[in-house]
């Protein structure tokens, strides 16, 4: 998943914690920026296009340092009048971190059995491979997937794709038998509880629905 976002009137592109270098601005390191100003959002085979920008999405990024490039020099010379200056300049500059959000759908029957689940994007909160809150996520998947592996007479639809992981039961239907059912349900309330528990804490890094 990546966006492509105007800011300060040049244009990045925003993916999975991608660090973007863009000019100094007065913003101290930490703070976090909204960019609303996107002009194209791609999730896998899914490509929102703006006109000019995408109605509803929105980037996060966070200030992480400040720079200052190669000095350039620029000598100034007039002939015949015995005047030259030198003069150098360095550009100032400021890394941000993207944010793209970690998205999680919940899906339960009325009764509280577990549908399906799937968690998409990067959440951002550090590099990849070291994000507390991805490893949360994915544990949290894992272990009801595991758990769910296990019944019997339960057949389950599960896809992992460069760290998304989405699933869903192929065979729910009221026919079920009690077991079935009490294990579709303990394991709807453990990923609630759960991804319920993680957005309230990360809430600039996950956004979670239930359906």
């Amino acid at each position: 998943m990546y966006a492509l976002v105007e800011y300060k009137g040049k244009q990045y592109k925003a993916e999975k914690g991608a660090v973007l270098t863009v000019d100094k601005l007065d913003a101290e390191k930490g703070a976090k920026i909204d960019v609303d100003s996107v002009l194209l959002v791609s999730d896998g085979d899914k490509v929102s296009v703006g006109t000019p920008y995408v109605k509803g999405a929105k980037v996060q990024i966070v200030v992480e340092d400040s720079f200052r490039d190669k000095k350039v020099l620029v000598l100034k010379y007039k002939s015949k009048k015995d005047y030259h200056r030198l003069i150098g300049y360095r550009q100032k500059y400021r890394r941000h971190r993207s944010c793209i959000m970690t998205k999680i759908l919940l899906q339960r029957t009325s009764s509280g059995e577990l549908l399906s689940c799937s968690a998409k994007g990067h959440a951002g909160y550090a590099e990849s491979g070291s994000d507390i809150v991805c490893s949360a996520i994915s544990i949290l998947m894992r272990t009801v997937l595991q758990v769910l592996s296990e019944l019997k007479n339960l057949n389950l639809d599960v896809s992992v794709k460069k760290g998304d992981i989405e699933f869903s039961v192929k065979n729910y239907s009221l026919s079920l038998s009690d077991e079935l059912k009490a294990g579709l349900k303990y394991s709807g309330d453990f990923l609630e509880k759960g991804f319920s528990s993680i957005s309230k804490e990360y809430p600039e890094y996950v956004k979670f629905v239930k359906l």
